[in-house]
């Protein structure tokens, strides 16, 4: 009986959550270190990390039970428990049963296969008429000791494998050995995996890309062949061979059927096949050797050997393979038993075929970027056939399979589809996602939780107190200085105006005035909504009529040093010219290349940087050329298409129209370069009746356009952030004084902090009210706008409770004002181009916005828990009863803000789940960013539960740990960016020194802890 009330205690539950938390910390730093297999191997797909999760559900059921959760005023809390448990369950139907893979289809080729994510030691053997094959699941890698071994019975015998050694990153080289060697032959040819060595004994023939080779066999005949003579090596070819030599770049080619010296550092050429001669040692042997890698993301090759034995004999063989690998079979004879072994990924059979009709890479106009991928397919299962297109967030669902968009081959004639097989697993897991969100939100509302009792606890307090605590939120906004910019003269504040208010089409179908346009240009390319003095209007108008003189100016946004060291730049802005060679060459050209080929699941933010810096600049493009200004109406389209001077579609357009619009936008912003304005004035005039007599029909009312144009120069939501954050942090500081000196009368400073947050609260509801009129629909339909409603729905909760608690509308107002800077983030980088990347995904902003929002709650715990530390190293005999009741007052507070931080972050943390999955087939992977999210979900449960566990228990242990348990935040907003190797990873090469204020932040926290534990222990707690 003891050991069950153990078993099912909150002791153990906190323990098994700390061992979880930490488990998974130290996984991403194996990771760093040893790649994703090596973390694998030791912690996420390990025995002991199972048998741990089965043990926390185990616990967690028992918990149920003994705290008697069904109980009707305890059901919130069942429901979350449980629903926690329903996600561990689905995570291990998926873990065991689920399927997940890569499909390779070059175009006009079938297949019904995939080659699996996870690798196996598989074999056939034949033993006269009886076949037996096998399939091992192995996850070796080169952190820990791997083992493998397996007994065959047969009817003739018995036959036993067992791996003496597992080679990581295997690589072949010639070694020369004096007793034993033999002539190796080592050639250098370009493979799968890109430059590679072959290695050639004599007697043996090769084939490279269709080109036989034999060295040392004269009987090879038809083949390329390379002898060993006295004199030297030689060749003789049957076929033209055209040779090039790697120093002094001569050509030439050799006479077929003749003997002729073989030259190293040549490069020798027949259709597809090209070779290298790289070495000859007559003494030779081959050995296996482990080669180091250029980061532990990159996939290697790795090997293992493997000793067979049975039958009265015993061989060694090399098996090559590993993850991603469909590996050749090495065959191996014991006796009369044949068999074949191989070590990789396994081809899995699926229920029907899979037909690549066409891959469609499209690109912007005039660069090789992509700007998106699909791949046209073909279903086919018996008598059922059906076309399919598969691109990014578009899937392709059939018979329990899900096939995503995830790669392409660089020739651009082969796709890489994604394969899961998962549907119970993802259903079961879902099921618990929505259930733990329901059950999380409840929380708040729900009469019978901890939640509302803190509430009322506070109140309790407050009475006794007569002073309400204070709350206070740092957030350190980095501020960057304005930087002087040569730019040319840019047109007249009054011609921009009036070019601001054309009406425009945007890709969406959707008719604004070109001012809107402007806007999101050039917060798109620039990252600010002005250059310098400058409005959007002029900016963009200049860069259309002066695009010579507006390409030298630095104004395009590159944040990454790397790229910036590559365009040779300094400052973060680059020029439109400055991307290109004098030759006219693109810089980035390679990178783009290889982070557009990558899998979304595959690209980090290195490559996601790339690809954004690469999008700026075609969007620059595209304002210079003036693709993108679709201002002019096709007459009696049905479909109401407008199209810009340069589009594909002009040439829909006959006579005289297509005259007026290729020439009137071609005179206007001539006219504006000479400085015409009055002939300008009239070119403008006359689009603005082209457009209303060919379009007016879709055009909004003059009334509209111009309440766009306003809203946008007001700006509303970019000034509310810091007017929020400043008016809440005034009116947090003035109550905190009231802690100190409670004798002090701030009520009037109270009021007039209160009634500036109304008033921002008035132009915050106005500002959506204007969104609201001006788009048509309720302003949450994307995350922007959906980040500015939760901002007022945050601030009019404030409001709700403003009259019990002035605190309360302090911290609403702050956290308001935090998530409008957050929202403002991804109103600097709007959408503008038609691209359709993964990232570009609704699940995704809403999963960031959540989980940024919950990093404001969890700073404020810990800023809360620091204050309150402070305060007990203050407490003396005859300020201790004031200074407990302030200290306990605000430990409610701190547990109520780290509840609903802990609620978002978890919800944000499973939304990214569901991201992932719906995006490329996978909701989990152990990725560093999304380890570190949930072990902080972890560490804040730990610290929430602390007070059921003795021991643990008290203001104090409660307060350390809030403020300790945010360096699981820090870690996973800015250490995994920096220190580990990851998708979220900038960390590259040598990783960054370790800055200074994290020494000084872990010293103040030790000695904080130290002086307040003493100090607090010496005057006993109200």
């Amino acid at each position: 009986m003891k050991y069950f009330r153990f078993l099912f205690s909150m002791s153990l539950t906190g323990a098994l959550l700390l061992v979880f938390g930490i488990s998974i910390g130290v996984a991403t730093f194996i990771e760093n270190d040893f790649g994703a297999i090596g973390a694998q191997s030791v912690v996420y797909k390990a025995l002991w990390f199972e048998l741990l999760l089965a043990l926390l559900v185990v616990n967690m059921i028992g918990v149920i039970v003994v705290q008697k959760m069904w109980r009707r005023e305890k059901w919130v809390n069942l429901l979350f428990h449980v629903a926690f448990i329903i996600v561990l369950i689905g995570a291990g139907i998926t873990r065991f049963f689920g399927q997940e893979g890569l499909m390779h289809i070059r175009e006009g080729q079938t297949t019904n296969s995939f080659i699996s994510d996870d690798t196996y030691v598989s074999g056939t053997v034949l033993d006269g008429n009886y076949q037996k094959d096998f399939h091992d699941k192995v996850l070796f890698s080169r952190i820990k000791n791997n083992h493998y071994s397996k007994s065959l019975t047969l009817s003739s015998g018995t036959v036993k494998l067992k791996m003496k050694q597992f080679i990581f990153n295997a690589k072949q080289i010639a070694e020369h050995d004096e007793a034993n060697g033999a002539p190796i032959l080592t050639l250098i040819i370009a493979g799968e995996q890109g430059r590679q060595n072959m290695f050639l004994k004599a007697g043996q023939t090769v084939n490279v890309n269709g080109l036989p080779i034999s060295f040392n066999n004269a009987d090879a005949i038809n083949t390329v062949q390379l002898m060993a003579t006295d004199s030297g090596l030689v060749i003789n070819t049957p076929f033209p061979l055209n040779t090039m030599s790697m120093d002094t770049r001569q050509m030439a080619t050799l006479e077929t059927g003749k003997s002729v010296p073989a030259a190293f550092r040549t490069l020798y050429t027949a259709g597809n096949a090209n070779f290298v001669l790289s070495a000859y040692d007559p003494k030779a042997t081959i050995k296996i050797v482990s080669s180091p890698v250029a980061n532990n993301s990159q996939q290697t090759r790795d090997a293992i050997v493997m000793e067979v034995s049975g039958y009265n004999d015993s061989k060694e063989v090399l098996l090559f393979g590993g993850k991603g690998f469909d590996p050749e079979p090495v065959f191996v004879r014991l006796g009369d038993l044949n068999m074949s072994l191989t070590y990789g990924s396994r081809r899995i059979e699926v229920p029907f075929s899979v037909t690549l009709k066409d891959f469609q890479l499209d690109r912007y106009p005039g660069s090789n970027s992509p700007s998106s991928y699909a791949s046209e397919v073909e279903v086919k299962d018996g008598s059922t056939q059906f076309p399919f297109r598969i691109y990014m967030n578009n899937i392709l669902s059939y018979k329990g399979y899900r096939l995503y968009q995830s790669s392409y081959d660089k020739d651009e004639l082969g796709t890489v589809l994604s394969v899961n097989k998962d549907k119970p697993g993802t259903a079961v897991t879902y099921a618990g996602y929505l259930l733990l969100a329901i059950g999380l939100i409840l929380i708040v509302f729900s009469k019978n939780t901890r939640f509302n009792q803190l509430s009322k606890l506070i109140d309790k307090v407050h009475k006794k107190r007569q002073k309400l605590t204070t709350v206070f939120l740092l957030v350190l906004l980095a501020s960057s200085s304005a930087m002087a910019i040569d730019v040319p003269e840019a047109p007249p504040v009054k011609q921009a105006e009036e070019f601001g208010k054309l009406v425009y089409q945007t890709n969406g179908g959707r008719m604004a005035p070109v001012n809107s346009l402007a806007s999101e240009l050039l917060r798109k390319v620039y990252r600010k909504s002005t250059l310098g003095e400058y409005s959007a209007d002029q900016v963009i108008l200049g860069m259309m009529s002066n695009a010579h003189e507006w390409q030298k100016v630095p104004m395009i946004k590159v944040s990454n040093s790397d790229v910036a060291g590559i365009l040779g730049i300094q400052g973060g802005y680059a020029s439109f010219l400055d991307f290109f060679t004098p030759e006219g060459a693109y810089k980035l050209a390679d990178m783009v290349d290889k982070a557009y080929a990558k899998k979304p699941a595959t690209q980090t933010t290195l490559d996601k940087d790339i690809i954004k810096v690469d999008e700026r600049l075609n969007v620059s493009y595209l304002v210079y050329q003036g693709l993108i200004l679709k201002i002019f109406p096709v007459p009696n389209d049905p479909d109401h298409h407008w199209v810009s001077p340069l589009d594909d579609n002009f040439y829909a357009l006959k006579g005289e129209d297509s005259v007026f619009v290729r020439n009137g936008a071609y005179q206007y912003f001539r006219s504006i370069a000479s400085k015409n304005y009055d002939q300008a004035d009239y070119i403008l005039n006359g689009i603005k009746k082209y457009q209303q007599t060919y379009g007016g029909s879709v055009m909004p009312s003059q009334r509209k356009i111009n309440m766009e144009i306003s809203f946008n120069k007001w700006d509303v939501f970019q000034k509310l952030f810091p007017y929020y954050t400043t008016v809440g942090f005034v009116l947090m500081m003035i109550i905190f004084i009231t802690i100190i000196y409670p004798k002090l009368k701030l009520s009037i400073p109270v009021k007039i902090m209160v009634g500036l947050v109304i008033l921002g609260f008035v132009a915050h509801t106005v500002g959506l009210s204007l969104r609201w009129y001006i788009s048509g629909h309720a302003p949450w339909s994307n995350g922007y706008e959906a980040m500015t409603y939760i901002a007022w729905a945050t601030l009019l909760a404030g409001l709700a409770f403003s009259r019990k608690s002035p605190m309360t509308l302090g911290v609403t107002a702050f956290l308001a004002g935090i998530i409008l800077f957050v929202a403002h983030l991804s109103f600097l980088d709007p959408q503008i181009t038609n691209l359709v990347p993964v990232l570009k995904s609704y699940w995704l902003t809403i999963h960031v916005a959540t989980i940024t929002a919950s990093y404001g709650f969890m700073a404020l715990g810990a800023l809360l828990a620091f204050l309150n530390l402070s305060i007990m190293v203050f407490k003396k005999k005859d300020n201790n009863e004031r200074l407990s009741l302030s200290i306990e007052e605000l430990t409610y507070v701190i547990e109520m803000a780290l509840s609903i931080g802990i609620i978002m972050l978890t919800i944000g943390t499973f939304l990214g789940g569901v991201w992932a999955n719906e995006s490329w087939g996978r909701y989990w992977g152990w990725d560093p960013k999304e380890t570190w999210a949930l072990a902080s979900v972890i560490f804040y449960a730990f610290v929430l539960h602390m007070r059921f566990i003795p021991g643990l228990r008290g203001t104090y242990s409660f307060n350390l740990a809030a403020l300790v348990a945010f360096a699981s935040i820090i870690m996973t907003f800015f250490g995994v960016n920096y220190y580990l190797s990851g998708l979220h990873s900038y960390a590259a090469g040598d990783p960054m020194p370790i800055p200074a204020w994290i020494y000084y932040s872990v010293g103040t926290v030790t000695v904080l802890g130290i002086v307040s534990y003493l100090r607090n222990r010496r005057f006993k707690e109200v």
